[in-house]
């Protein structure tokens, strides 16, 4: 059974500040990428602009952060439903696709961040 690299992560432990500050910036990071590729398609519907400008991202805190829409419509246009006119309109999964990608990129990210 080998230990290599144990010492290494045992010592991190020691320096939860170091570890916090890593997952802060891969939390960070990834909200950033996730933001910058929605301002354009085909990461955002865009039609008048508004949906890709109300896009908007939270603070990261305890590794926790927030990156959506606050267009009200923005909700029927990701998971589909009917517009005031009662028409269907078919869901577009705009965010689900940036969140798709980002799920191949953020888990490299948290290792450089806690290998460092």
């Amino acid at each position: 059974m080998s230990t290599s690299g144990f010492e290494s992560f045992l010592s991190k432990l020691d320096n939860t500040d170091s570890i916090k500050s890593g997952v802060d910036k891969a939390v960070t990071d990834s909200l950033t990428r996730m933001y910058n590729r929605a301002s354009k398609r085909p990461y955002t519907p865009i039609d008048t602009g508004e949906l890709k400008n109300s896009r908007t991202t939270t603070r990261v805190t305890n590794g926790s952060g927030e990156f959506g829409y606050n267009k009200v419509y923005a909700r029927r246009v990701e998971y589909g439903g009917r517009d005031k006119k009662g028409r269907y309109i078919a869901p577009r999964r705009y965010l689900q696709s940036n969140v798709n990608l980002e799920k191949t990129q953020f888990p490299n990210d948290l290792r450089k961040a806690l290998e460092s």
